[in-house]
Protein backbone atom coordinates (compact mmCIF):
# COMPACT_ATOMS: atom_id res chain seq x y z
CA UNK A 1 0.00 0.00 0.00
CA UNK A 2 1.82 3.07 -1.23
CA UNK A 3 -1.06 5.43 -1.95
CA UNK A 4 -4.11 6.85 -0.24
CA UNK A 5 -7.35 4.89 -0.05
CA UNK A 6 -10.20 7.17 0.96
CA UNK A 7 -13.96 6.75 1.07
CA UNK A 8 -16.88 8.47 2.73
CA UNK A 9 -18.60 5.07 3.15
CA UNK A 10 -19.81 4.60 6.74
CA UNK A 11 -20.48 0.86 6.53
CA UNK A 12 -18.73 -2.06 8.18
CA UNK A 13 -17.16 -3.01 4.83
CA UNK A 14 -16.17 0.48 3.74
CA UNK A 15 -12.67 -0.77 2.86
CA UNK A 16 -11.54 -4.39 2.73
CA UNK A 17 -7.99 -5.31 1.71
CA UNK A 18 -7.06 -8.98 1.73
CA UNK A 19 -3.54 -10.30 1.18
CA UNK A 20 -3.72 -14.05 0.75
CA UNK A 21 -7.46 -14.40 0.25
CA UNK A 22 -8.60 -17.99 0.76
CA UNK A 23 -5.49 -18.82 2.85
CA UNK A 24 -6.71 -20.41 6.08
CA UNK A 25 -6.64 -18.77 9.50
CA UNK A 26 -3.63 -19.97 11.48
CA UNK A 27 -1.43 -19.87 8.35
CA UNK A 28 1.03 -16.98 8.45
CA UNK A 29 2.30 -17.50 4.89
CA UNK A 30 0.40 -16.70 1.72
CA UNK A 31 0.51 -12.91 1.57
CA UNK A 32 1.03 -9.81 3.70
CA UNK A 33 -0.05 -6.19 3.49
CA UNK A 34 3.02 -3.96 3.33
CA UNK A 35 2.46 -0.26 3.95
CA UNK A 36 4.97 2.27 2.62
CA UNK A 37 3.59 5.79 2.83
CA UNK A 38 0.01 4.71 2.20
CA UNK A 39 -3.07 5.67 4.16
CA UNK A 40 -6.65 4.49 4.66
CA UNK A 41 -9.60 6.65 5.66
CA UNK A 42 -13.29 5.81 5.94
CA UNK A 43 -16.43 7.81 6.65
CA UNK A 44 -17.58 8.51 10.23
CA UNK A 45 -18.49 5.20 11.86
CA UNK A 46 -17.13 3.19 8.92
CA UNK A 47 -14.65 0.35 9.10
CA UNK A 48 -11.58 -0.64 7.11
CA UNK A 49 -10.56 -4.28 7.58
CA UNK A 50 -7.06 -5.19 6.45
CA UNK A 51 -6.42 -8.95 6.29
CA UNK A 52 -2.77 -9.94 6.38
CA UNK A 53 -0.65 -13.01 7.13
CA UNK A 54 2.29 -12.55 9.46
CA UNK A 55 2.66 -9.76 12.02
CA UNK A 56 6.40 -9.22 11.53
CA UNK A 57 6.24 -9.36 7.71
CA UNK A 58 3.29 -6.94 7.46
CA UNK A 59 5.62 -3.96 7.43
CA UNK A 60 4.02 -0.63 8.32
CA UNK A 61 0.61 -2.14 9.13
CA UNK A 62 0.92 -1.63 12.89
CA UNK A 63 1.70 2.06 12.37
CA UNK A 64 -1.22 2.47 9.96
CA UNK A 65 -3.73 0.87 12.33
CA UNK A 66 -2.21 2.47 15.44
CA UNK A 67 -0.01 0.62 17.90
CA UNK A 68 -1.88 0.08 21.15
CA UNK A 69 -5.25 0.90 19.57
CA UNK A 70 -6.68 -2.54 20.27
CA UNK A 71 -7.66 -2.81 16.61
CA UNK A 72 -5.69 -6.01 15.96
CA UNK A 73 -7.02 -9.55 15.72
CA UNK A 74 -5.15 -12.83 15.21
CA UNK A 75 -5.65 -16.39 13.96
CA UNK A 76 -8.51 -15.22 11.76
CA UNK A 77 -9.32 -14.50 8.13
CA UNK A 78 -12.21 -13.30 5.97
CA UNK A 79 -14.15 -16.49 6.77
CA UNK A 80 -13.18 -17.30 10.38
CA UNK A 81 -13.18 -14.98 13.41
CA UNK A 82 -11.24 -16.58 16.28
CA UNK A 83 -11.74 -13.65 18.65
CA UNK A 84 -14.52 -12.60 20.98
CA UNK A 85 -14.38 -8.80 20.86
CA UNK A 86 -16.22 -7.66 17.72
CA UNK A 87 -14.72 -5.21 15.25
CA UNK A 88 -16.00 -1.69 15.65
CA UNK A 89 -15.45 1.40 13.55
CA UNK A 90 -12.02 2.54 12.38
CA UNK A 91 -9.10 0.65 10.85
CA UNK A 92 -8.50 -2.98 11.87
CA UNK A 93 -5.71 -5.42 11.02
CA UNK A 94 -6.76 -9.07 11.07
CA UNK A 95 -3.82 -11.49 10.89
CA UNK A 96 -4.03 -15.13 9.86
CA UNK A 97 -1.02 -15.82 12.08
CA UNK A 98 -1.71 -17.49 15.43
CA UNK A 99 0.15 -15.26 17.89
CA UNK A 100 1.40 -17.12 20.95
CA UNK A 101 2.20 -15.03 23.99
CA UNK A 102 3.76 -15.93 27.31
CA UNK A 103 1.73 -16.13 30.50
CA UNK A 104 4.06 -15.58 33.44
CA UNK A 105 2.77 -16.62 36.83
CA UNK A 106 3.77 -14.70 39.93
CA UNK A 107 2.90 -15.18 43.58
CA UNK A 108 -0.28 -13.29 44.43
CA UNK A 109 1.40 -12.23 47.67
CA UNK A 110 4.75 -13.17 49.16
CA UNK A 111 4.73 -15.97 51.71
CA UNK A 112 4.80 -14.70 55.28
CA UNK A 113 4.69 -16.31 58.70
CA UNK A 114 1.00 -15.43 59.04
CA UNK A 115 -0.09 -17.33 55.93
CA UNK A 116 -1.25 -20.89 55.77
CA UNK A 117 0.01 -23.03 52.92
CA UNK A 118 -3.29 -22.89 51.03
CA UNK A 119 -3.21 -19.07 50.96
CA UNK A 120 0.02 -19.05 48.96
CA UNK A 121 -1.50 -19.02 45.47
CA UNK A 122 -0.14 -18.25 42.08
CA UNK A 123 -1.79 -15.49 40.10
CA UNK A 124 -1.87 -14.99 36.34
CA UNK A 125 -0.69 -11.40 36.06
CA UNK A 126 -0.54 -10.74 32.33
CA UNK A 127 0.13 -12.18 28.92
CA UNK A 128 3.51 -10.99 27.71
CA UNK A 129 5.05 -9.68 25.56
CA UNK A 130 2.68 -7.28 23.91
CA UNK A 131 1.97 -7.66 20.21
CA UNK A 132 1.20 -4.51 18.18
CA UNK A 133 1.19 -2.56 21.44
CA UNK A 134 -1.63 -4.69 22.86
CA UNK A 135 -1.27 -6.42 26.22
CA UNK A 136 -3.96 -8.84 27.29
CA UNK A 137 -4.46 -9.16 31.03
CA UNK A 138 -6.29 -11.47 33.34
CA UNK A 139 -6.14 -12.30 37.02
CA UNK A 140 -7.19 -15.05 39.34
CA UNK A 141 -5.67 -17.97 41.17
CA UNK A 142 -3.87 -20.59 39.12
CA UNK A 143 -6.67 -23.09 39.64
CA UNK A 144 -9.21 -20.78 37.99
CA UNK A 145 -7.28 -19.77 34.87
CA UNK A 146 -8.30 -22.71 32.69
CA UNK A 147 -10.93 -21.54 30.23
CA UNK A 148 -11.00 -18.00 31.58
CA UNK A 149 -8.01 -16.54 29.79
CA UNK A 150 -8.60 -13.55 27.53
CA UNK A 151 -9.59 -14.31 23.94
CA UNK A 152 -10.42 -10.79 22.87
CA UNK A 153 -7.78 -10.67 20.17
CA UNK A 154 -7.39 -14.34 19.25
CA UNK A 155 -4.18 -14.94 21.21
CA UNK A 156 -2.90 -18.43 21.98
CA UNK A 157 -1.40 -19.23 25.37
CA UNK A 158 2.23 -20.28 25.78
CA UNK A 159 4.27 -21.00 28.89
CA UNK A 160 5.92 -17.99 30.49
CA UNK A 161 9.49 -17.89 31.67
CA UNK A 162 9.55 -19.14 35.24
CA UNK A 163 5.84 -19.80 35.11
CA UNK A 164 4.52 -21.44 38.21
CA UNK A 165 7.71 -20.88 40.14
CA UNK A 166 7.53 -20.19 43.84
CA UNK A 167 10.16 -20.35 46.55
CA UNK A 168 9.12 -23.70 48.01
CA UNK A 169 11.89 -23.48 50.61
CA UNK A 170 10.10 -20.59 52.31
CA UNK A 171 6.78 -22.48 52.15
CA UNK A 172 8.31 -25.60 53.71
CA UNK A 173 10.06 -23.42 56.27
CA UNK A 174 6.66 -21.98 57.25
CA UNK A 175 5.21 -25.48 57.56
CA UNK A 176 8.13 -26.62 59.68
CA UNK A 177 7.79 -23.60 61.98
CA UNK A 178 4.11 -24.40 62.53
CA UNK A 179 4.70 -28.05 63.40
CA UNK A 180 7.34 -27.43 66.07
Amino acid sequence: LTGAIATTDTGSSAVVLNAGKDTAAGTSTGGNIIVSGGSVTVGAGGRATLYSGDVSDSTGLTALVGSGSGNFRYNSDESVSNFSTPLGSGIYAVYREQVTTDAPLAPATPATENQTVDTVVMSLTSIQPSVNGTQETSSGDSGATSGSLPTEGGYAMGPGAGSGSIDMFSVFELIEDRTL
